[in-house]
């Protein structure tokens, strides 16, 4: 069975353009990431769908859960946030950029 290189996706984050990204938690089947883009930090829980097989990250800015939450359980039921989804980490990296530049644009508007 595959497994996520989640040491890959935090370099590829970097790699293209975030000024951080760190593994904060691993889990059974999930991993948490926090990254910071444009001055905003965001939490990304990652993990493979089970009848996709596609890779899934729930992106969500970081304020909104306090650090004793940050576990995938607590990123998948609150209603803030967008997910993205791909075929390998390099695609993911890149829809997870999308992503936080999105919640970025949609959190100036309010």
């Amino acid at each position: 069975m595959y497994s996520i290189d989640t040491e890959f996706l935090v370099n590829k984050l970097k790699e293209i353009g975030f000024s951080r990204a760190k593994l904060v938690k691993s889990e059974t089947n999930c991993s948490v990431i926090i990254t910071e883009i444009l001055n905003e930090q965001f939490l990304v829980s990652i993990r493979k769908g089970v009848i996709s097989n596609k890779l899934i990250a729930k992106i969500v800015p970081a304020y909104t859960l306090p650090y004793r939450y940050w576990s995938c359980i607590y990123l998948e039921y609150i209603p803030q946030g967008l997910y993205a989804f791909a075929d390998d980490e390099n695609e993911l990296a890149n829809q997870i950029l999308k992503k936080c530049k999105r919640i970025i644009s949609i959190l100036k508007e309010l």
